[in-house]
C-alpha cells in the first residue's frame, strides 16, 4: 500500500494520532521528502495473529462458531486450531 508521509507533520495529522507524533517525526525525517512510502501488507503476520486468536478462543467457542466469525470453513479452523496441539505434542517428545 502506498502512503504519503508529510514533510512537516503536526499533532493533528491522522498518522500522528495513530502512532504518535514523535514516531511520525522520525518517519518524516527519512521519508518526508519522497513522493510516497510503500507500506507492506504484512499478510503473514496478520494470519499468524488471527490463528493465535482462534486458538485462544477455541474451547469457549466451537469450531463452527470460529469458522463463522472468521469466514473460514470448519476444516480450515480445525487445521489451524489442531496445528498448535500437534506442535506441542511433538515438542514434548524432544523435550
Amino acid at each position: 500500500m502506498r502512503i504519503y508521509i508529510p514533510l512537516n507533520p503536526t499533532a493533528d495529522h491522522h498518522f500522528a494520532q495513530l502512532i504518535g507524533l514523535d514516531k511520525l517525526l522520525k518517519l518524516s525525517a527519512v521519508y518526508g521528502r519522497e513522493d510516497h512510502f510503500e507500506l507492506p501488507k504484512a499478510s503473514r503476520a496478520l494470519l499468524a495473529i488471527r490463528n493465535e486468536k482462534m486458538r485462544a478462543e477455541h474451547g469457549p467457542k466451537s469450531i463452527r462458531q470460529l469458522a463463522s466469525e472468521h469466514q473460514l470453513t470448519e476444516r480450515q479452523v480445525t487445521r489451524i486450531v489442531g496445528a498448535d496441539a500437534k506442535n506441542i505434542d511433538q515438542a514434548e517428545l524432544f523435550g
